[in-house]
């Protein structure tokens, strides 16, 4: 793969292509293996080897997800929740001894604001 670089604004502004087009400041594109990028933690910028010689993505900040990204995947999706909701309502358990209260007590537990 190819991109155009610009030197003047240390951007890419056009690509990644198979093949380099017409004109001066067509690179390689190094592509690296399928990369993840959290946004609330990280930024992904196009750069430029010191050689001059590709561009490449760099990636900057720290991976980990954050309490409240943890929270989220440890909630699970709505409809599983919404149907422990609806068990305990079924079972007369809407308050804190209802399966509901305890799943939501112990991801909060587990991912504590901090």
């Amino acid at each position: 793969m190819f991109v155009k670089w610009s030197d003047e604004t240390q951007t890419v502004v056009k690509g990644a292509q198979a093949v380099a087009g017409e004109g001066d400041g067509w690179l390689p594109f190094l592509e690296g293996e399928s990369i993840v990028v959290n946004p609330k933690t990280q930024t992904a910028t196009y750069a430029i080897s010191d050689d001059g010689c590709f561009v490449y993505l760099k990636i900057e900040g720290d991976p980990d997800l954050t309490w409240e990204q943890k929270r989220i995947e440890a909630y699970g999706v709505l409809e599983d929740q919404l149907d422990k909701i609806w068990h305990d309502i079924d079972a007369g358990k809407l308050d804190k001894t209802g399966a509901f209260y305890a799943h939501v007590k112990s991801v909060k537990d587990a991912h504590p604001k901090p």
